[in-house]
Order: structure tokens, then C-alpha cells, then sequence
């Protein structure tokens, strides 16, 4: 999933005149690399059935990563960002509802706290104000240098589920959160010659 920064870096370098240059492009592999660390060390629950998801969600970043470029191109400064998220999830929201039907074994019948928690968390602080921020964050900022940030996200992730699910902490974690971290800096850093690019 995390191939969509360098989709947009490459489409804002060639569509939108954010210009790459070798800072920007080692800190986009650094920050990859990262990621590549952080799974590297496969839980022994590993099953091979996770490459057809992995394939799934590599198809997934490329369109992530064209959305975002043609957010940036077409929508920025003509349409408001609330319509730009509204249209998303309004329209999203019916093939979800199919995909559900299809795909789910069982369906919650009791309601309890934790599932009304969840529920508030992920229609409300996710599918809300997190994407509506995100859409916000693309037509003010530099797209290639905004998209470096979603490396954050498996980093969380990870830790999260080490927090809340006793999930195992790797070395692969900690080195490619370094990684990471690193290669973000170099991604959004601006020398006196850049400044005003």
C-alpha cells in the first residue's frame, strides 16, 4: 500500500511541477525501506494466502496515489474539500454495503459498548475527520511531500497492535521506524535554493 507515495511523487514531479530531487527521492526509499523492515519479520501466524492481499492493495496505492494527483490537478482551488470528501464517501458507501452482504459470514446482532465504541471510531474519527482532514491537507500542501507522511501509518499500526493486542515488537519495528523517520525529513526537507519551490 505504501508504493502510493512514490505514485504521487512521481505524478506531482511530472503533472503538477513538484519537482523531485535526490534528497526527496533518498528519502522516499528510506522511508520505504522502512517499511520493509517492519515487515520483514513475519509473526509466525504468517500465512502464504497474505500475498493475494498484498496484490490486492498494490493495485489499491495506484489508485490512491491517481486519486490524489487528480484531486491536486483538477479539484484543488475550484471545488470545496468538504464536497471533494462528501462525494467520496457518499458514493462509497453503497458498494461497501454490497461488499458487506457478499463477504460477511455473520452479522453483529447485539450491541454492546465496545462494538457502539468502535463503531463511533471508525465512521466518525476515520471515515470522517481523518479523511475530511487528509483532503484538506491535499489542497494546501505539496502533494509528493504530504503522501511521505502516510509511511507513519503501518508504523502505528504495528505498535498499536503490540499496545492493545499483545502483538510481538520486532527489531525490523524499531529499525524501520529510524528508517522512516529519517527518510520523512529528507522527503520534506527544503535547502535555501529550494525554498521557493
Amino acid at each position: 500500500m505504501y508504493l502510493s507515495p512514490f505514485i504521487v511523487a512521481l505524478g506531482a514531479h511530472f503533472f503538477l511541477k513538484e519537482k523531485l530531487n535526490i534528497i526527496k527521492i533518498a528519502g522516499l526509499i528510506l522511508a520505504f525501506l522502512g517499511i520493509i523492515f517492519v515487515f520483514r519479520g513475519k509473526p509466525t501466524s504468517y500465512s502464504q494466502l497474505m500475498l493475494y492481499g498484498d496484490l490486492l492493495t498494490i493495485v489499491g496505492a495506484i489508485f490512491w496515489g491517481a486519486t490524489t494527483l487528480y484531486i491536486k490537478k483538477f479539484l484543488a482551488g475550484k471545488v470545496h474539500p468538504i464536497n471533494t470528501f462528501l462525494y467520496q464517501l457518499v458514493f462509497s458507501m453503497p458498494i461497501i454495503l454490497i461488499c458487506a452482504l457478499v463477504l460477511e459470514d455473520t452479522w453483529v446482532k447485539n450491541v454492546n459498548i465496545y462494538i457502539a465504541a468502535s463503531l463511533f471510531y471508525q465512521s466518525v474519527i476515520v471515515a470522517f475527520l481523518s479523511y475530511f482532514i487528509w483532503f484538506k491537507l491535499i489542497y494546501i500542501y505539496p502533494v509528493a511531500r504530504l503522501s511521505s507522511f502516510t509511511f507513519l501509518a503501518p508504523l502505528f499500526g504495528v505498535f498499536f497492535g503490540a499496545v492493545f493486542r499483545k502483538e510481538e515488537i520486532t527489531y525490523g519495528l524499531i529499525s524501520g521506524l529510524v528508517l522512516v523517520c529519517i527518510g520523512i525529513y529528507c522527503a520534506n526537507y527544503k535547502h535555501e535554493n529550494s525554498a521557493k519551490t
